[in-house]
């Protein structure tokens, strides 16, 4: 039997009465976007700040102001792509743009998205399209401390660089950062990244790893401070993105993502694949994904 998880939004709606919050309802494996992550519905309390998407895509943090949740029997629908998986309720309105009209040439949105039923929009799916990213602008004055002294780009580029293909070393009261990654049309970025930093690192020959009969290269230098600052985003199968970084300015997360997928990115015919061991990572970049429209 699914429960329906309903949370509202300040933004842009009216006060809901008891009918109309009890058909906007998703099922109880929906989860939302908040500053603190994805969560559960379910999960979602006062204090979080949910994302919203404003009428003109620009996403906004707002505090929930009500809750609701209770048990439904009855049909649902089933929205499932590459960049969405949502069950929700035949009356549940949904987001949705006309399909053919929907932009303009650099993107720019011809038509302001409506709100649409899921059961009207699933009898015509080919009438529809549902909004799936909005804008990002980012917090101006984010609480980021950095432990180098360059811009918040070039720091958060090898960040990104670094939770794909670094690791931390700690011998004989020696502090190792490293970067290791293939050469190949990746090697030249990778060295201004890692130049933007302003230390003193080495470069060696690294033969790679297991599955790779390609050359690497291995970036190393000493810094106690860089050393900590890295050490609290885990071991691979454990890392992460600080929260805080992920609320930065849309040029931050732009160079965020870019280390990234230098180290871990790839791409086919008609998409850009990212891979990483770390399940909280991959919600991570699915997060940046959606502020930057990916």
């Amino acid at each position: 039997m699914p429960t329906r998880e309903y949370a509202t939004s300040q933004f842009g709606d009216p006060e809901l009465t008891p009918e109309q919050a009890y058909a906007a309802c998703y099922d109880g494996e929906t989860r939302v976007l908040t500053r603190r992550g994805f969560r559960y519905f379910r999960d979602v309390t006062d204090e979080d700040e949910v994302a919203t998407r404003r009428a003109d895509g620009v996403i906004e943090y707002h505090h929930p102001i009500a809750h609701h949740r209770f048990p439904y029997h009855g049909r649902m629908y089933h929205f499932r792509n590459l960049s969405v998986d949502l069950l929700v309720t035949p009356d549940h309105q949904m987001l949705a743009l006309r399909n053919g009209a929907r932009y303009l040439r650099r993107g720019k949105v011809e038509v302001v998205p409506q709100l649409v039923s899921a059961e009207r929009i699933a009898s015509s799916a080919q009438a529809w399209a549902v909004p799936v990213h909005a804008y990002w602008v980012g917090d101006r004055q984010p609480t980021m401390e950095q432990p180098v002294r360059c811009t918040p780009e070039e720091w958060s580029a090898f960040v990104g660089l670094w939770l794909a293909e670094g690791h931390v070393e700690s011998t004989r009261g020696s502090h190792r950062v490293a970067v290791t990654q293939a050469v190949g049309p990746h090697t030249a970025p990778i060295h201004r990244i890692i130049d933007g930093l302003g230390v003193k690192y080495s470069t060696l020959a690294h033969k790679g790893g297991p599955d790779s009969k390609l050359p690497a290269e291995r970036y190393r230098f000493s810094h106690p401070v860089i050393w900590a600052w890295l050490s609290k985003l885990g071991k691979s199968p454990e890392r992460f993105i600080p929260r805080d970084l992920l609320q930065a300015p849309r040029e931050v997360l732009n160079a965020l993502l870019m280390g990234l997928w230098l180290g871990d990115g790839s791409k086919s015919k008609s998409h850009v694949v990212y891979t990483t061991t770390s399940k909280q990572l991959a919600e991570d970049v699915a997060e940046l994904g959606i502020k930057l429209g990916c």
